[in-house]
């Protein structure tokens, strides 16, 4: 029976591992303080619990409320006299809550014999009704009084006190002992209680009650010092905080004012993976890994969706862009937290994976430890970093390196590829999903694709395959150690928009399908997935169809969201394009050209607003804040050259956002006719086209008449920006 994470676990693991900081602990050879008394010890950590004080008065007069409250529901009912005593009841002194209970349940058993044993004589005490039935005559608010105190069960452990007195100074005290000494010493449940560990301060009061034990793990912070975030933690009560890379002048910090709050590291972030490491062995969840180049995170959300649907309030996922080598123990954190919420254990965990330097997702994996990975697609992105898109795909091949050794590993046939993708350990699974490739796993039958401003639809071809099931969700230990999945041909209905959205589809349903769903169950969530905000979310109002796709870029991002522009059904189309980051120069001019090829050239009804300028002469003279591409074609006999223009750093009247906004607010306005209009909003976080997209929007309001501005707005668009912004039109 999984009894959850306690302190007293981490502690003895932290000390297998090596990573407690002895100095900062009590009776240690290398303690920073020379302890000579038992009762310098207990001194400190009385000095210490004095911040408890105002709490544990609070604490006593609630007990003392409620003792008062049994006391009166216990004995507001008196009998004059009875055939079993010949004086009045009289009320006992209620010493303790404990008490009360005890003296309530044993008057129960003296009320109930004295209505059996009495004649048939009506009892004409107000307010109460007896049964005919002699056997039944009692009072009835006790019965459910005393089968309520039958429940409470005693949750001391005797691992929760103290086990050592100190006296004995030349005796050895391991350091675990110690700190568990001392937990006890400030009467926390470290043993028998399972303890909610956060390294965020703002989810202490949102997620736990007040009688959480909590674990808050100090990281660094541009806004706060070490001590100041310890400090917020430690207002809470039962709430200790770790800390590493400790000096000297954390010496009074630790022992004075926190001793016995305070776990001690050598290495914050080492403790932090180790923690996570621990967490993740000692729960064991079936662990979805995901990586790629652009949809990685639609494709967690997608597959997160499925689960929980099927596992509600037991699948733990990635948040935001938790995704690199702090974020994912971060989030490994939460399957025990959520054994602590909900007291339910995590039944799957889906981790993003994400990387701008090689051999991060090898790190990252290390940790949580996949048993199913899935390379969503490999594109053009950071290529500067990983030194073109080989280097890409070799950093993307990382999320198979510690896959379990029966484990599944998903790859797209479409996107490139290396030989490490399909190279398989030990008894390791491989799947495939395409679009181009009839023999692929899961065949995407691209003749059948429909869009439609609600929906997406296409067939699917699966071609059966079977792999070993590496998870038994609990309660279900029955099922076949194997997974078949038959040969067959489904119809896909999913509002993911695009063609990247038919790739997650079916992505989805391979993760989903390893994992153990039933297909039924797999095709019926796919048709409400939650898109996460700034990720291709339309909005259309009567003049204007907005598309926010605000949320960061690479070329293959780009290109999609571009598709995506082209079907929508506008006369006029806007793509809004902020800067890309960390590309190399042979990939800017790769995706220069697929973008005038695609959507620049005989496209007249597609509108680029963005630091690009595509023109058939090279410039005499090439300002110093541009940079010229030669694309590799020609049109017409003509040379295509681009222009690009830095990034502006400065005020807001001179960004590039603004002026971006402004820009498109000019062609708008110019627009001859009130004719329907799409825009969509597109860029690396850095260019901020979230802010262009505000921008715009100010302009609209600052410009336009009350019905001009009426017909570019509505209230799914106010609503949006209230929630996802916290932008008041």
């Amino acid at each position: 029976m999984l009894n959850g994470t306690s302190l007293k676990l981490i502690v003895d693991s932290l000390v297998s591992a090596n990573l407690l900081d002895q100095r900062f602990i009590p009776y240690q050879k290398d303690c920073f303080l020379n302890f000579s008394s038992h009762e310098q010890v207990a001194e400190l950590i009385q000095n210490n619990k004095e911040r408890f004080s105002e709490q544990e008065r609070i604490l006593r007069e609630k007990t003392q409320l409620e003792i008062d409250s049994i006391q009166r529901h216990a004995f507001g009912v008196t009998f004059n006299k009875s055939p079993r005593a010949s004086t009045e009841v009289v009320k006992p002194e209620l010493k303790t809550q404990e008490h009360a209970k005890k003296v309530l349940i044993e008057d129960f058993a003296l009320a109930k014999d004295i209505l059996i044993e009495e004649d048939d004589r009506p009892l004409k005490t107000s307010g109460l009704n007896y049964s005919d039935n002699r056997e039944d005559r009692y009072i009835p608010q006790y019965q459910s009084e005393e089968s309520k105190f039958n429940e409470v069960v005693d949750t001391s452990n005797p691992l929760d006190k103290v086990q050592n007195d100190y006296q004995d100074l030349q005796k050895s005290y391991t350091a675990n002992q110690v700190l568990c000494d001392l937990f006890a010493f400030l009467e926390l449940p470290y043993a028998s209680k399972p303890v909610f560990i956060t390294t965020d301060t703002r989810r202490l009061d949102k997620e736990i009650t007040e009688n959480s034990l909590v674990l808050f793990i100090v990281l660094d912070s541009t806004k706060l010092s070490k001590h100041e975030l310890a400090s917020l933690a430690l207002a809470r009560k039962n709430t200790l905080v770790l800390m590493g890379n400790l000096t000297e002048r954390d010496v009074d910090f630790c022992f004075t004012k926190h001793l016995g709050s305070i776990i001690p590291v050598k290495d914050i972030y080492l403790a932090l993976d180790f923690i996570a490491t621990l967490i993740r062995e000692q729960y064991k969840p079936l662990t979805v890994a995901i990586t790629g180049s652009s949809g990685k995170t639609s494709l967690k959300e997608a597959v997160t969706h499925v689960c929980r649907n099927y596992y509600p309030n037991r699948v733990i996922a990635t948040s935001g862009n938790f995704n690199n080598e702090l974020g994912v123990p971060i989030t490994l954190l939460d399957i025990a937290n959520q054994f602590v919420t909900k007291e339910l254990a995590t039944e799957i965990a889906v981790i993003e994976h994400g990387a701008n330097h090689l051999g991060e997702i090898y790190n990252t994996t290390l940790i949580s430890k996949p048993d199913i990975a899935i390379i969503n697609n490999v594109q053009p992105a950071h290529t500067e970093g990983f030194a073109g898109l080989r280097g890409v795909s070799l950093a993307k091949a990382e999320i198979f390196s510690n896959l379990h050794q029966e484990g599944v590993k998903i790859v797209n046939l479409d996107s490139y590829t290396n030989d490490l993708m399909f190279a398989r350990k030990k008894f390791q699974t491989l799947l495939t999903f395409s679009a181009k490739n009839p023999i692929a796993d899961f065949y995407i039958n691209e003749d059948s694709i429909k869009f439609t401003e609600e929906q997406t639809s296409f067939d699917l071809h699966i071609n059966g395959f079977e792999c070993k099931r590496l998870h038994f969700p609990r309660g279900e230990q029955h099922l076949a150690s194997e997974i078949f999945i038959d040969p067959q041909v489904v119809k896909v209905r999913t509002n993911l928009r695009g063609k990247i959205g038919v790739y997650n589809a079916t992505a989805t349903i391979a993760v989903c399908l390893a994992s153990g769903i039933p297909l039924d169950h797999i095709l019926f969530a796919l048709k409400n997935i939650p898109i996460p905000p700034r990720r291709e979310k339309v909005i259309a109002t009567e003049r204007i169809t907005y598309v926010d796709d605000s949320y960061n870029a690479n070329p293959g991002s780009v290109l999609a969201s571009m598709e995506l522009l082209k079907d929508k059904n506008a006369k006029h189309k806007f793509f809004v394009l902020g800067n890309l980051a960390e590309l190399d120069y042979e990939t800017k001019v790769n995706f220069f050209t697929e973008i005038y090829d695609k959507f620049i050239y005989d496209t007249p009804a597609f509108n680029l607003i963005s630091n690009l300028k595509f023109v058939e002469k090279a410039p005499d003279e090439v300002a110093t804040n541009q940079t010229l591409y030669v694309l590799p074609f020609t049109l017409a006999k003509k040379d295509i050259y681009v222009l690009e223009t830095a990034k502006v750093d400065a005020p807001i009247n001179e960004a590039t956002y603004f002026i971006f906004a402004q820009e498109l607010f000019n062609l708008f306005t110019n627009l001859k006719s009130k004719d329907h209009l799409a825009i969509t909003f597109k860029g690396s976080n850095s260019s901020k086209m979230n802010l262009c997209f505000m921008e715009f929007l100010k302009l609209l309001k600052q410009n336009l008449s009350a019905e001009e501005y009426t017909s570019c707005t509505n209230n799914e668009l106010h609503n949006y920006l209230k929630v996802n912004y916290n932008f008041d039109l």
